[in-house]
């Protein structure tokens, strides 16, 4: 049973490596977490629209990062990290005014923030495989939340206070006339989790605006 166990997983794992004859697209990381979604969406959504490889040769830093390493741990550890060795031939930078086509150059690069999801709405599928958490906060989830897995509604909402910005001159926090808004996209007996780097703050936003639940972060947050 092991061999056959071990033998399966030789088998997926050449299936999912890249093939280095393609045509390359190295996606730049910015940002913390949020941000690198979206950066690596976009760079795979170009990438298979046009049958080529998809890599993100930073998260190779990231792996290590002193401050926020889980994020290549528990999420990102599924996409590619080491191009071909050969030159980049044409470096794109996000073009301002929101969301525009992106022409595709073979073995280049993007670099932007590309918060639209028109860039990578037709691989939504996809994307969460590649993403999708791994089988360990898989696990520990079904175990220890395993209700969630039942209820058909429930919205993840990261609530990070930005103690740097008092002001909140460059980070924004939205007031309840917007949350309100927002909640009512979602259906009625939506189950929102909340997580925050100041959790009793996020306690008094939310309080009679939406029905929430707290959870803890095992392991550290997220960046």
């Amino acid at each position: 049973m092991k061999k056959i166990l071990f033998l399966f997983f030789l088998l997926n794992a050449f299936a999912d490596a890249p093939d280095p004859t393609k045509p390359i697209v190295i996606g730049k990381m910015n940002g913390r977490l949020g941000n690198q979604l979206f950066n690596i969406a976009i760079t795979c959504a170009l990438a298979w629209d046009h049958d080529a490889e998809p890599y993100f040769p930073d998260l190779s830093i990231l792996e290590n990062d002193p401050v926020y390493p889980d994020n290549y741990r528990h999420l990102l550890f599924r996409c590619n990290v080491t191009p071909p060795s050969r030159p980049i031939s044409f470096h794109m930078f996000e073009p301002p005014g929101g969301y525009r086509p992106i022409l595709f150059y073979p073995d280049m690069k993007t670099e932007g923030w590309f918060m639209s999801e028109k860039y990578f709405a037709p691989h939504r599928d996809r994307l969460l495989e590649l993403l999708a958490p791994h089988p360990d906060d898989l696990l520990y989830v079904q175990s220890n939340y395993s209700w969630l897995s039942k209820h058909s509604h429930t919205v993840g909402i990261p609530l990070r206070v930005w103690n740097e910005d008092p002001t909140g001159k460059y980070f924004l926090q939205y007031g309840k006339d917007f949350l309100r808004k927002a909640a009512a996209f979602f259906h009625e007996d939506t189950i929102y989790l909340v997580t925050s780097n100041d959790i009793e703050f996020a306690k008094k936003v939310f309080a009679n605006i939406i029905s929430f639940l707290t959870l803890p972060i095992v392991g550290g947050p997220l960046g």
